[in-house]
């Protein structure tokens, strides 16, 4: 039976034999903290910050037995449970787990944690600086002693997750989360709410800065979001999700396998209009002027489906659609298409257009004025919407030759006459209601 009390120094136990007993005469169990170094316990009384060190304790059971003033009494297994705990000090520490389970506390400072084999659980809370995990092996828990899952946000840095305390801005990298099977399985926070390694990798979205930057993804489903500044942005193999919100500023989406979606966060689908720069479709945000450019869209499909703040969403074709737009203005414009398929939109004022080949759409919505198609041919379409015409019934009734045109008339001030084309040769398909 060894005995201790406070003021006895630092003392060392070592005793391979026997089923031992440590008394500690006037000290409590709430008093205490222990540790493992190695092979070896180590006791600290707490107020007095002496140590009692059961050396070889986890290789020959040094101590069998712990007495507390209070009679309270800890077993080996209580030993083995508590002394599972490596803390680190207020400085930068790296700290190592064993063959078993650890428990692994960085404490402040930015702490480098490494709890080797067995099933290790960090923990971690606010104030505790920027720590690092790696764990390549078992089944990890990182616990959040003081941090809800409202508090933070997750992000991807190559292969590494990194959680950010929002409102602290301190991080922990779990590293290679996403290379070696996830050196953190499951993440516990304060309100008890329960992150999977799915959830991990759902919610790491790669996120750039306020500056200019160029982001790329993983093999596996990345979502990407540049944030303000003019970024560029490869989502990589996999089927990716990129986030735009207004003042994102001139983002390029550069992304040539998956089926890719593009997240308008807070824009409708009214709020922009699309053009075609070669083989690139450029999204226009009419309210601030800024773009986004879908490299090679036309020809290997950067983004599949763009979805909209008001649950619009837009296919691969309708992209072609609406970029193939020309529009015109106010004023009487004369307006032609490409040898391609166009989409022609005098707007107001009394317009001249031309769809030059292809299969073309003239657009007419509401006060589009006395407009003129010099070329329509079979496969063009005219496409009413926004108060004209609303079923081929009404324009059958205000269609009438005129010599060797057709005019169509909505009122006195709006109307539209085809060269060249009698009404017997129009049918229902020549035209589309929206």
């Amino acid at each position: 039976t060894y005995h201790y009390q406070k003021g006895d120094g630092n003392d060392v136990i070592n005793d391979s034999s026997g089923n031992d007993v440590l008394m500690l005469k006037d000290i409590n169990a709430s008093e205490v903290s222990i540790s493992k170094e190695n092979n070896d316990a180590v006791i600290t009384v707490n107020p007095t910050g002496e140590t009692i060190r059961l050396s070889n304790q986890f290789l020959f059971s040094v101590i069998n037995t712990i007495i507390f003033a209070n009679e309270e009494q800890w077993s080996e297994e209580n030993i083995t449970e508590y002394a599972s705990w490596i803390r680190g000090t207020e400085a930068n520490d790296t700290l190592s787990g064993s063959t078993g389970d650890d428990h692994l506390e960085g404490g402040k400072g930015d702490d480098i944690l490494d709890g080797s084999f067995g099933d290790d659980t960090y923990h971690y809370q606010k104030g505790d600086g920027n720590d690092v995990i790696d764990d390549f092996s078992g089944n990890n828990s990182l616990i959040l002693e003081d941090v809800n899952a409202s508090e933070v946000s997750v992000s991807k840095n190559g292969y590494d997750a990194v959680i950010t305390i929002d409102s602290t801005g301190e991080t922990i990298t779990l590293g290679d989360q996403f290379l070696l099977g996830g050196a953190i399985s499951s993440v516990i926070f304060a309100d008890e709410i329960q992150w999977s390694e799915d959830n991990i990798t759902e919610y790491a979205w790669i996120r750039g800065t306020d500056s200019d930057d160029t982001l790329s993804g993983s093999i596996s489903d990345d979502h990407l979001e540049g944030g303000k500044g003019d970024d560029t942005l490869r989502g990589s193999s996999g089927n990716d999700t990129y986030h735009y919100h207004k003042g994102d500023g001139n983002d390029v989406i550069n992304d040539s396998s998956g089926s890719n979606i593009l997240i308008l966060e807070d824009i409708n689908v009214d709020e922009v209009s699309v053009s075609k720069d070669g083989y690139d479709a450029v999204i226009t945000i009419d309210s601030t002027g800024e773009t986004i450019t879908l490299d090679y869209q036309f020809l290997f499909g950067a983004v599949s489906s763009i979805t909209f703040a008001d649950g619009v969403q837009w296919t691969k074709e309708n992209i072609v659609e609406h970029a193939s737009l020309i529009k015109g203005t106010d004023s009487a414009d004369v307006l032609a298409g490409t040898s391609s398929v166009d989409r022609i939109e005098g707007g107001e004022g009394n317009d001249s257009l031309s769809g030059l080949g292809g299969n073309d759409v003239f657009v007419f919505k509401e006060n589009f004025g006395q407009d003129t198609i010099s070329d329509f041919q079979q496969g063009d379409i005219i496409e009413f919407t926004d108060n004209t015409f609303d079923s081929y019934a009404e324009v059958l009734a205000a269609i009438a030759d005129d010599g060797s045109n057709t005019t169509i008339t909505l009122d006195a001030e709006n109307s539209i006459v085809l060269d060249n084309v009698l009404a017997a040769e129009l049918q229902s398909d020549d035209f589309r209601f929206v």
